[in-house]
């Protein structure tokens, strides 16, 4: 089975979940906007493959151009994350399938890491948390893409579940492994 995602940051935590529940897929990534184009070239050699993006705005125009490409791709293969598990909040991406602690957490010791100063931000449950992070950082004067980018990259390196704590701690993101595996049968 084959997945095709936004990008490496979402590539990196969907393949470290899979490999928990021993599902074995091969998960090609997209660079952000580049994953029409990708999409467009695996349709060209007829290959199939379940295309799963962010639930914001970018990736709701990436479904929706990837549809229109036709061929090996319609409703039954390209989704938003939201579209494989409801509960996952409007305009949400995959770090919000990690939990408000995990994200928060992992903020709080790169914002001391890049600033060189504590950071006592706490992430509301129901907006997308990269969204806060990001209006948070501009009010702080803080905010660059690249920041955005290294966090992302700083989840995905340091998201490492193991069995034990997998369902317990991640019970969004169980719910989409499972939900994606019911889609790939």
């Amino acid at each position: 089975y084959r997945i095709l995602v936004e990008g490496s940051s979402d590539k990196i935590i969907l393949q470290k979940a899979f490999n928990i529940k021993k599902y074995k897929y091969g998960i090609t990534n997209g660079i952000g906007s580049n994953i029409v184009q990708l999409a467009s070239k695996l349709n060209q050699d007829d290959i199939k493959v379940l295309v799963i993006v962010d639930d914001d705005k970018d990736g709701k125009e990436y479904k929706n151009k990837i549809l229109k490409i036709k061929g090996v791709y319609n409703q039954k293969n390209v989704f938003t994350i939201r579209d494989v598990v409801g509960e996952i909040k409007n305009e949400g991406t995959i770090e919000d399938i990690l939990g408000k602690d995990f994200i928060e957490s992992k903020f709080k010791e790169f914002y001391k890491s890049e600033f060189k100063e504590d950071c006592n931000y706490n992430l509301l449950e129901d907006f997308p948390f990269l969204e806060q992070i990001k209006i948070f950082l501009k009010k702080q004067n803080k905010f660059k893409n690249q920041f955005l980018d290294d966090f992302k990259k700083k989840i995905s390196d340091d998201f490492n579940p193991n069995k034990g704590t997998f369902d317990t701690k991640f019970p969004l993101l169980k719910s989409f492994v499972n939900e994606v595996q019911k889609k790939l049968k």
